[in-house]
């Protein structure tokens, strides 16, 4: 019985392989009889006679050349093997190409064509290397995103804009105005205007406002331009990283550190104004240009 299954299957595998050939054989005469079936020219052993021979079409290879009384005889590509175009060739190519390192594969090898891979996402081809995609600088936004082939392109913002993102587009500075705020902070290149309610506080240590005053304080003190050394002085335990490798990246990461710093106090001052407990540490740390800043901006003076 079992026997009897294998020769059915192998007669099975036959049929299908006559049947392949019979319709390649169909295919390219349909082509030959229009007339745009390539040629080329092939030396006949037995006469020597130079013939004119049809070329196999792309996935297909000469299984035997053509005689005076028989044309070329194509057959199909073995798995992992391919024939791109029109050919005489005597084998299929082999499918070579192989991803490597950050590469997926975006087309698989085939009778008709090689593999073909390309960078992943997030990474671009550089010199046959899958390399990351730059990120912008602040200050700066993307002018055109990285692709499999392109690098990001970055580009600085215009006046008025901003990129607070390394992986955006620059967008223009929030209109503090349009919606009857005030300007806490200016806006820059790498950062938004910051709006508020709060005009000033009514007074030292009082204020209906206080608790948008707190929060507009926070963020005021928070872009001021201190020194990495000063800030030690408001808090010992303020650190910065020595690793960071530009101007911009250290004035970030201490400006987060900062932020956090302050966010912290103001969680501890409970219903008294945060001002009045930044204004004793600012003249505790010697900062008493920022002490005098924060006073214009957030104190009304009370004749």
């Amino acid at each position: 019985m079992c026997g009897a299954s294998r020769r059915e299957r192998e007669r099975a595998a036959q049929l299908n392989m006559v049947l392949g050939l019979l319709l390649l054989v169909v295919f390219v005469r349909g082509i030959t009889s229009t007339g745009s079936v390539p040629t080329y020219q092939q030396k006949d052993r037995r006469s020597g006679e130079t013939l004119t021979c049809n070329q196999c079409p792309k996935g297909t290879y000469v299984v035997k050349h053509c005689t005076r009384d028989q044309q070329t005889v194509c057959g199909p590509c073995p798995s992992l093997h391919y024939t791109a175009f029109w050919n005489y060739l005597d084998k299929c190519r082999y499918c070579n190409v192989f991803c490597g390192e950050n590469q997926v594969e975006t087309r698989q090898c085939s009778a008709t064509h090689n593999r073909v891979c390309e960078c992943q996402p997030g990474y671009y081809l550089n010199f046959e290397f899958c390399m990351k995609h730059s990120t912008c600088p602040p200050g700066y936004g993307v002018s055109k995103p990285g692709d499999a082939n392109a690098d990001t392109k970055c580009d600085p913002c215009l006046p008025g804009h901003f990129a607070a993102s390394s992986s955006k587009p620059c967008r223009r500075h929030t209109d503090c105005a349009s919606s009857g705020l005030e300007v806490n902070v200016p806006g820059t290149r790498s950062h938004d205007t910051l709006c508020t309610t709060c005009r000033k506080y009514k007074h030292q240590g009082t204020g209906g406002n206080s608790s948008d005053c707190d929060q507009a304080v926070v963020e005021f003190l928070a872009y001021q331009n201190i020194p990495l050394k000063k800030l030690k002085h408001l808090d010992p335990n303020f650190r910065h990283n020595r690793k960071q490798s530009s101007g911009t990246q250290k004035e970030w990461a201490a400006r987060k550190q900062l932020l956090a710093l302050l966010t912290q106090w103001q969680k501890t001052t409970g219903d008294k104004p945060l001002i009045d407990t930044l204004l004793e540490r600012l003249k505790r740390a010697k900062l008493h240009h920022v002490e005098e800043k924060l006073k214009r901006r957030f104190l009304t003076q009370l004749n």
